[in-house]
């Protein structure tokens, strides 16, 4: 979702797990090349979220559990 120029992206996993959230202007970039734009919150048992800015530009976002 997008709002006051933030994005956020939520999701449901189980609980306790630790996620982190990857960012890359294209699809072309390996996956381990990916900037890392920091930690995914649990707002509840297994609903995690996570909000960053938005650049202006177009970009993809995923998630990974983090090492």
């Amino acid at each position: 979702a997008v709002s006051g120029g933030n994005f956020t992206l939520g999701f449901q996993d189980v609980s306790g797990v630790s996620f982190e959230a990857l960012y890359s202007p294209d699809l072309i970039t390996p996956v381990s090349d990916w900037q890392n734009i920091g930690n995914v919150s649990e707002i509840s048992s297994g609903n995690y979220q996570f909000t960053t800015p938005m650049s202006g530009s177009q970009g993809f976002y995923t998630v990974r559990v983090a090492p």
